[in-house]
């Protein structure tokens, strides 16, 4: 490892001593990181068509697969009759500006209409479960996200009703 003065400062405002990149120290010890990302809670927003997914460490966006998600009305919908829950198509995911840990997923509108036209699913909070694999993100490190299986779907914290055209 290597530093410069400009590093770390005590709390007198006395700089570290530099390091040169030719002094370099070695590492002692190197644990990588193995800890997998938990979401901890979503929103839906069918108006603006977006989730916003907040995990317990950084998710890269760029691996985000959004064909991972279901939608479920239920907690425990693996006895739940196919077309009463919904897989995403599509989507993008961005971080949200000034968080690493919440992800925003834009919806293809098919997906949105899609949503709208199942009665019993995403109405509110209590209709509104996601599921995924673990292949749906990786953290920074390369870990898998931690799996929300059917059985076992995460309720949405809220859920914004779109708008359905006459």
């Amino acid at each position: 490892m290597s530093i410069t003065d400009a590093a770390v400062t005590d709390a007198a405002g006395n700089k570290v001593e530099p390091i040169d990149k030719s002094l370099a120290k070695p590492v002692a010890t190197f644990t990588a990181d193995s800890t997998q990302p938990i979401l901890t809670k979503y929103t839906l927003n069918l108006n603006s068509k977006v989730i916003e997914a907040e995990f317990s460490e950084p998710v890269r966006v760029d691996t985000v697969d959004v064909t991972k998600i279901v939608f479920q009305p239920a907690k425990d919908s693996s006895a739940i009759a196919a077309n009463k829950k919904y897989t995403l198509t599509k989507g993008t995911a961005t971080r949200k500006q000034g968080s690493n840990l919440v992800i925003v997923i834009a919806l293809d509108q098919a997906d949105i209409d899609a949503l709208n036209v199942i009665p019993t699913l995403a109405t509110d909070t209590s209709s509104t479960h996601i599921a995924f694999t673990p292949d749906f993100a990786l953290d920074m490190a390369g870990n898998k996200i931690i799996e929300v299986p059917v059985d076992a779907g995460k309720q949405a914290e809220t859920v914004t009703v779109g708008l359905v055209a006459s």
